[in-house]
């Protein structure tokens, strides 16, 4: 983007009767920074990628970010993700980082993330200083799902274990009871089965039920996310919509997803979105509450120099990481 329209789209304003700051204009110039070189690099090798859960609602919603938020979601099929993580290393050099299971074991994710290393994006509850904790967009690959929920539950049921273990497999993700109580375990995991071994474990947990012909799709490393419900029709089949001062890829489906996760449209009003649905907007008071006090952003320093600066905050992570 030239240095202009950058200059104009920093500015900071309101939208929505939201006070949008400088910083977050910045968080947002990263992420769509990031968003483009992923685009970049999925065209080159012809994997599909578009815009969910949030970042959908604001393409539709705003044309763009909802005001009061500050992270970018994409998704892609399970396939496509499978081809991006086997490519990631040749193909994204510093300052951008693709983290994800194999990437970055300091730090096991269900899904991956591209970062930019020369800034700051460090979620509080998960802070150690041994992984990539620059500013990040996340991607998430969807699997299929079956048309019996009990199915469903028994898979994810499963998949909460898997999960428990690979963030525990270096014991270092948290110090809290429960972790305490699996390090014994985690020992003789660690004894039988290498970390590679669980990760393609988890994977193929995640997408056992892509062989079958289900109609419908969700985010099943995620069970926070499975209300991300699509189809495989409209996740196959994309169309392109305005965000900020880009384009972006959104599955044709976007109405039958944004219901399934948020309500189907009740009532809309420009002004202030009253009404139920996806088009209704949280109450002055609840907007800018999602992030707060779980991330801490800096766009103008690398996360390293950040925990270094403010090492009163992480000495814990500061101890392991130089004890390294």
């Amino acid at each position: 983007m030239e240095t202009d329209a950058l200059n104009l789209f920093l500015q900071p304003e309101t939208r929505c009767q939201y006070d949008v700051s400088l910083k977050t204009k910045q968080i947002w110039a990263i992420e769509i920074e990031l968003y483009l070189e992923l685009k970049k690099i999925c065209d080159k090798y012809g994997i599909k990628c578009f815009a969910i859960s949030g970042t959908l609602l604001g393409c539709i919603r705003h044309n763009g970010f909802i005001p009061w938020d500050d992270d970018l979601d994409v998704g892609m099929t399970r396939a496509d993700f499978n081809k991006l993580c086997e490519i990631s290393k040749k193909e994204f050099n510093e300052p951008y980082f693709f983290q994800y299971a194999l990437s970055d074991r300091n730090y096991f994710c269900s899904y991956a993330r591209l970062r930019k290393s020369d800034t700051t994006g460090i979620i509080i509850s998960k802070s150690n200083h041994k992984y990539n904790n620059g500013i990040f967009i996340d991607i998430y690959p969807f699997d299929k799902i079956p048309d019996n929920p009990k199915k469903l539950k028994r898979t994810l049921k499963l998949l909460r274990f898997y999960k428990r273990v690979l963030n525990n497999y270096y014991c270092q993700n948290d110090n809290g009871p429960k972790t305490k109580l699996l390090r014994p375990i985690m020992f003789v995991m660690r004894k039988i089965y290498s970390y590679e071994k669980l990760v393609n474990k988890f994977n193929r947990i995640c997408s056992k039920f892509n062989k079958y012909n289900f109609s419908k799709v969700s985010l099943v490393c995620n069970e926070n996310f499975i209300k991300y419900e699509g189809t495989v029709n409209g996740i196959n089949n994309l169309c392109k919509h305005k965000f900020e001062f880009i384009e972006i890829d959104i599955p044709s489906d976007y109405d039958y997803m944004l219901s399934k996760a948020y309500g189907k449209p009740t009532m809309y009003d420009s002004n202030n979105a009253v009404g139920g649905g996806y088009m209704s907007f949280p109450k002055l008071e609840d907007r800018g509450k999602w992030h707060e006090n779980v991330i801490i952003f800096d766009p103008s320093i690398g996360y390293l120099d950040y925990y270094k600066i403010h090492s009163d905050k992480f000495s814990n992570a500061l101890k392991e990481y130089d004890a390294k």
